[in-house]
């Protein structure tokens, strides 16, 4: 058989000698999938693999340097053939009678009937390509582990399942397979703009014949080579050329399939170049950007970027991922990654604005947040509920070019959660921004460190990392992992120009009845003021405290901490942001007075007068600062910190409390200059504290390099790594028993509703609960019902 050349693609000049050239009509009575509510036909089975190597086509378009990342030129071929073929065994009797009203499950697995036909599209398998494929078809549903128990090993057994594939497929069917595979599979390739791919399969001249006699030998023969690919890649490193090609071949086979199967195509921003960027940021002109701004519009690879809060950092930060998608160096989507929940779904708000219907949310209480923000849109909650769960299912489906995600939703990859290959897939050359790293204790940091490097070096991504304050401790660690880095500052000029809290000092602790005394007096006087305990405890205390003395001068405090549900919250961060929001303050004073926990530090765009504190390490002390005289009202506004306690209240390393107060006091009374922030850390980050926080940074970095991206490989997701997962990322929500009738109620009429009723604690704090007898669930109920009083003024009360 002699190839010919045909627009760019080789195919076969022999089909087999008998053309059914009526195979599309046989095969339109074959379903894919069920029909669709309101219709009564299916979505046919070669609709359904045009629409899968459409996609293909789109994720190509997407990441055009893949193959060359992981160094398999091959790549595309075998991904091609491998969803081409990945749904032919739904040909089965049994499965197209599952797909029709009343069937019944069919027992059998179609991927593994879908194996039979990889010797006719790869008749001479000279380039290795069987295995690959036969991994691509097998793994698109299943891991290998769920097929070897499913298929034995051993072919010869008396009872077979493989054997009785044979009576569930017609002559007819097989034919104009036979057919549609000779005939078609170019056509899809030449349509969707693949790269030249070798396409001439070789069909025998009586295709059924052929099929009855060697379907079974060939598909145990798949199976065999499948599982020893797997084998093979297990004896590699987990970076070696052929694990990563594993991973994006089942990632690009999955992301194909399941974007077809919900009928969207994988989305890419329209912005071209950094002016147009400049005008949908609404910055003006160029000309007119901080220094920060247009060096970060310059520059190309990984970056530190250093700028005071409220200086545009988040627009530089687009503005870098701009410049790296205009020249070419990096094609990939963007992550936006920040540490909290609250913080994720402003930033989310904020970017939707920009970019309308680009934008996705995840973290593990999107899919309420969503719905909430579309009902104060004006949705009815039946329209909300709809669009909030569409939503999710493309941020699940990688769909949207922008993310605004924790970075615990990456780690998902390396714990080699379902679905671990797509979501690495779409991450190459990938533009992560991460804002807000300092936040992060030492041991989650190493985690996070550890996946950076990953996708580094294996993937291709490119990283800017920002905040107003880089200690040289963690400018050290990011270089490590990074490699060469560019460093981008606002510069002393603008540094000085944003200087705007003037640091007090204030002997004893917040609870204090002086100290309670002059926060009463400040609000008396016409300010608003912003006060930040380090515990809920503490918090709730305080805001008993002052309810009596304000309610006197008819000033109403607000209490905000982590213990309140998420429809509490919401409520009361949305009237906090009408009142204080920077863009809502005016030059006049507002009185008011919030009492809140460290929550307040990156979750909130608000505008306070001033602020009293209790001591925390320095960086969380500027992120509280950050929240007073934020729109630069005035030239400087007081930030007040107590002297006590020292010892960290168990949130925070008692060494790193009290040298950041010591560096205070040396300043009391002074302007704060955030360009000193740097020095000051380095001061506070010396000699034992240093070497204790980098030890305990590098070991965790180290520990989950060998515990998750030692044995990052494709087809095998893993419910250990799963179960650690949870236990270290997700925590624990519960449902107070006053509010028990209230969510059944929900559950019923809005059950989206039902879940903003439910409370987070630590893992510890449920554990506590447990052995005081207060969690009322029986083990494994959903939801889990504590007897804990709670309300909405003060949260749930644990103390």
């Amino acid at each position: 058989m002699e190839p010919i050349e045909l627009c760019g693609f080789t195919v076969s000049q022999v089909v087999h000698k008998t053309v059914d050239t009526d195979h599309k009509t046989t095969l339109a009575e074959i379903w894919a999938k069920s029909p669709r509510p309101g219709s009564t036909r299916g979505e046919t089975l070669i609709g359904h693999t045009a629409a899968v190597v459409a996609r293909l086509g789109d994720l190509h378009e997407l990441f055009p340097n893949l193959a060359e990342r992981v160094g398999e030129p091959r790549l595309w071929h075998r991904a091609f053939w491998a969803c081409v073929l990945h749904d032919m065994g739904k040909i089965a009797k049994g499965f197209q009678a599952q797909l029709r009203p009343g069937g019944e499950s069919w027992g059998q697995r179609h991927e593994i009937l879908s194996l039979a036909f990889i010797e006719w599209a790869l008749p001479d398998g000279n380039e290795g390509d069987h295995p690959w494929v036969a991994a691509g078809i097998a793994s698109h549903h299943r891991d290998i582990s769920d097929i070897t128990r499913l298929y034995s090993e051993l072919d010869d057994s008396e009872d077979d399942p493989v054997s009785s594939l044979l009576a569930e497929v017609s002559d007819p069917i097989v034919e104009a397979v036979a057919n549609w595979i000779a005939i078609d599979s170019s056509k899809l390739a030449r349509k969707n703009k693949l790269p030249e791919l070798e396409v001439f399969p070789d069909l025998p001249a009586h295709p059924a014949a052929n099929f009855r006699e060697l379907a079974v030998s060939r598909i145990h023969n798949a199976l065999k080579a499948y599982r020893r690919l797997v084998r093979k890649l297990g004896e590699q490193p987990s970076s070696s050329s052929e694990n990563l090609t594993a991973l994006v071949l089942r990632g690009l086979v999955l992301l194909a399939d399941h974007t077809a199967s919900a009928h969207v195509r994988p989305a890419d921003l329209p912005f071209k170049n950094i002016e147009e960027m400049v005008k949908i940021l609404g910055l003006g002109r160029t000309d007119a950007l901080f220094p920060h701004q247009r060096e970060a519009a310059s520059r190309s690879g990984h970056a530190l970027l250093v700028a005071p809060t409220g200086s545009g950092k988040t627009e530089a930060a687009i503005l870098w991922s701009v410049n790296q998608k205009a020249n070419g160096d990096c094609r990939g989507r963007i992550y936006y990654l920040l540490p909290y929940q609250a913080s994720l779904n402003a930033m989310h708000a904020r970017l939707s604005r920009h970019f309308p219907e680009s934008v996705s949310l995840q973290h593990s209480r999107a899919l309420q947040a969503l719905y909430r923000n579309l009902l104060e849109k004006g949705y009815v909650p039946e329209k909300a509920e709809i669009v909030a769960h569409r939503e999710q299912a493309l941020a699940r489906l990688c769909h949207h070019p922008i993310r605004v995600l924790t970075p615990y939703q990456l780690l998902r990859g390396a714990f080699r959660l379902k679905g671990y290959e797509a979501l690495l897939t779409d991450a190459v050359d990938g533009l992560f921004i991460f804002d807000e790293i300092h936040a992060y204790e030492p041991k989650r940091l190493g985690m996070i460190l550890g996946m950076i490097e990953h996708l580094r070096r294996n993937l291709g991504g490119r990283f800017l990392i920002m905040s107003a304050t880089f200690p040289s401790i963690l400018a050290g660690v990011l270089h490590r992992v990074l490699g060469e880095v560019v460093h981008v500052s606002a510069g002393d000029a603008l540094f000085k120009q944003f200087a705007r809290h003037t640091i007090r000092i204030v002997k004893g602790r917040i609870t204090e009845p002086a100290v309670l005394e002059q926060i009463a007096q400040r609000a008396s006087g016409g300010e608003s003021v912003l006060v930040v305990c380090n515990t809920v405890a503490t918090a709730i205390n305080v805001h008993r405290a002052l309810s009596e003395p304000l309610s006197s001068i008819a000033i109403v405090s607000e209490l905000i901490h982590g213990r309140f549900n998420a429809r509490d919250r919401f409520g009361k961060e949305q009237n906090l942001l009408m009142k204080m929001g920077t863009r809502n303050r005016q030059q006049t004073a507002t009185p008011a007075v919030l009492v809140a926990t460290q929550v307040v530090e990156v979750s909130l765009d608000i505008d306070f007068d001033t602020i009293f504190t209790e001591p925390a390490p320095l960086e969380s002390l500027i992120q509280r600062f950050g929240r007073v005289n934020r729109g630069r009202r005035h030239t400087s506004c007081d930030v007040h910190v107590v002297t006590e306690p020292l010892g960290g209240q168990g949130v925070y390393e008692k060494e790193y409390v009290a040298g950041s107060l010591r560096i205070l006091e040396e300043n009391a009374n002074t302007i704060i200059n955030e360009s000193q922030i740097g020095p000051w850390l380095d001061r506070i980050y010396a000699g034992a504290i240093h070497e204790k926080w980098a030890k305990e940074v590098s070991d965790c970095q180290e520990e989950f390099a060998v515990a998750c991206l030692a044995n990052l490989r494709a087809f095998q997701s893993s419910d250990e790594l799963a179960e650690a997962f949870d236990k270290m990322f997700d925590g624990t929500e519960v449902l107070p028993k006053v509010l028990v009738t209230e969510y059944e109620n929900a559950l019923d009429q809005d059950p989206l509703r039902s879940g903003e009723l439910l409370v987070p604690i630590s893992s510890g704090q449920f554990w506590q609960l447990r052995r005081a007898d207060k969690v009322l669930s029986s083990s494994g109920a959903d939801p889990i019902v504590v007897d804990v009083p709670y309300d909405s003024i003060h949260g749930l009360k644990l103390n």
